[in-house]
């Protein structure tokens, strides 16, 4: 879910590696749990290692199992990725590792409540998961860099549904329940109280990582508080907005508690609030309308791709994301950062202000 600076001067890749960086002989120690740290970041579209240690940290808190596979996935992806001499930008950003720590932390998710004969075709998909992870990221990076873009989670996405249907091919049709939107006919709404409302905020940030566990959804909000104020800004008020819209509209107050309509959200506004667009009051609500319409997106993906097994996973938040950096251009309001100017934080009419994807606090 990356939004390094993809294109940048490689002597100036965020934070860099120092004397424990890519050298001919590969990463030494300090290396490697660089890159898994800046892996672990990028889900939440940083490049910090100290908010990757949060992240790492809090899903060793809630399961173990967990963040043992992201590590497994994340290190297999940067290994991969080193053997095939990738770009070193890349590499060292950890856009790499997090794609590969994602399908790993897939991987548990499928192998805790799979049939015990997909077992094996489940570990079989991820590995491959985490090999076609390379190519995805840098095939897609080279191709999106043409029209301005970053392909921030879409390999994520193409991850999934491969490891999916590699797995479940006979069994797609279990996985194709959609919970209603709207309470079902016949029955009375479950009530929405205020502690749906701060559990549905709280699995906002706990979806991002496949969970359902809202003290594990505030850990992950203080991971991104730890890189940048601005982006926890921004995600906190996209979550909280969507879980307003939500209630509003009458959704399913068990739906809205899951999180599932919100943490695409979050990300879009993380993403366009910022980041891919000069800071400037514009921005800021372009990010928050732009997280209202990806979750309109998400309920109506959820409805094409549901009755075939698939989950949207994160592609709401790319295709808004994307369709609105596009728009920017021709919107005199908002100013799309280059790409070789991703990670500086630049408001309109000031100088840049350094965020987390150069390793200090929004």
């Amino acid at each position: 879910m990356s939004t390094t600076r993809w294109h940048s001067d490689r002597a100036r890749a965020a934070g860099g590696l120092g004397t424990s960086g890519l050298g001919a002989r590969g990463p030494g120690a300090r290396g490697w749990t660089d890159l898994v740290l800046r892996g672990a970041s990028q889900v939440l579209l940083q490049n910090n290692p100290l908010c990757g240690a949060v992240v790492l940290l809090a899903l060793a808190v809630v399961s173990w199992q967990t963040a043992l596979f992201f590590l497994v996935g994340c290190t297999g992806a940067c290994a991969v990725a080193l053997l095939f001499a990738a770009d070193q930008t890349l590499v060292r950003s950890g856009v790499f590792g997090f794609v590969g720590g994602l399908a790993g932390i897939l991987f548990e998710v499928l192998r805790s409540s799979a049939p015990e004969h997909c077992v094996p075709a489940l570990a079989l998909a991820f590995l491959g998961g985490v090999v076609l992870a390379v190519p995805l990221v840098a095939g897609c990076s080279w191709l999106l860099a043409r029209a301005g873009l970053l392909p921030l989670a879409f390999p994520v996405v193409i991850v999934f549904w491969a490891m999916t249907a590699a797995a479940f091919h006979r069994d797609l049709g279990s996985l194709a329940s959609v919970p209603p939107i709207g309470p079902e006919p016949g029955h009375g709404a479950d009530p929405f109280t205020a502690g749906t409302a701060l559990r549905g905020f709280g699995n906002a940030f706990a979806q991002i990582f496949l969970r359902a566990d809202p003290a594990f959804g505030f850990l992950i909000l203080l991971a991104l508080l730890v890189s940048s104020r601005v982006s926890t800004a921004l995600a906190a008020s996209a979550a909280a907005l969507s879980v307003t819209t939500s209630w509003v509209l009458g959704h399913n107050a068990a739906l809205v508690e899951s999180g599932a309509l919100a943490y695409n959200a979050v990300l879009t506004a993380v993403a366009l609030g910022g980041i891919l667009l000069a800071l400037s009051p514009a921005s800021v609500a372009y990010a928050l309308v732009g997280s209202l319409l990806t979750g309109w997106v998400h309920i109506a993906l959820s409805a094409l791709l549901g009755p075939i097994g698939l989950s949207v996973a994160t592609l709401p938040f790319v295709l808004v994301t994307w369709t609105m950096v596009l728009g920017s251009h021709h919107l005199k309001a908002l100013e799309p950062l280059p790409l070789d100017r991703l990670g500086e934080r630049k408001r309109r009419g000031a100088g840049p202000v350094r965020d987390g994807l150069r390793r200090s606090r929004g």
